[in-house]
Parts: C-alpha cells; structure tokens; sequence
C-alpha cells in the first residue's frame, strides 16, 4: 500500500513502527496485539514490527492479525548478547566507562565464539 512517491494510498508520508513490545515483553509492553495492530491500521501504517523482549511467544498471534488487517507484519525480538554468562550485567556511566568494557567483552566474544579466530 506504499506508493512510489514515498506516501501511502491514505495520502501523507508513510510511517512505520520499527520497535514495538507486546503484552508478550515481560515488564516491558502491556499493549495488546490486537490493539496495537488496530491502531497502526488506523493511522494509515503500511507495516508494523513486533520486537519483544527474548522471545518470539506472540510471533504467530501478531502475524494473522496482520494479515487479516492488511498490513505488512515485520517479524523481529529484542535479544541480549553476554560474553561468559547470561548474569553479566553491563557497566553503566557514571561508575565504569562503558565504552571500554564493551570493546573488551567484544574481543572475548570473537576469540571465544567466532569460527575465524
């Protein structure tokens, strides 16, 4: 429903939500997929994503809605990435230069998983 010109056939320029939690995003979304596509539908959005929080519970849900409503479902989550252990916590500003330790965890990252080391 995209036209060429960059707006959608409802006219305007074209919006789409590219990072949105459900109630499937645990402490993070409260809104509800059928809600939430409704709205996108009502304001005119070709598309809309669905990026939980770990995990991809209401990928399926979010989908037939989608398609139902005809717009374009973009199927994503929001993962997180620890070099050792699922119980490291980044260094936040304020006690610790993040950037360094990122740096840091990064080489660990590649020379420990990579398949080019």
């Amino acid at each position: 429903m995209v036209e060429a010109s960059g707006g959608t056939a409802h006219g305007g320029a074209s919006f789409v939500h590219l990072h949105t939690h459900t109630e499937y995003s645990m402490l993070d979304g409260a809104a509800r997929i059928g809600d939430l596509v409704a709205a996108a539908v009502a304001d005119g959005q070709p598309a809309l994503a669905i990026t939980d929080h770990g995990n991809m519970y209401g990928v399926l849900d979010f989908y037939k809605e989608c398609r139902e409503r005809g717009i374009t479902p973009i199927i994503g989550t929001e993962a997180y990435m620890a070099a050792q252990s699922r119980h490291e916590r980044p260094v936040r500003r304020g006690r610790i230069d993040d950037r360094s330790e990122e740096r840091r965890v990064g080489k660990e990252c590649r020379s420990r998983w990579s398949p080019y080391h």
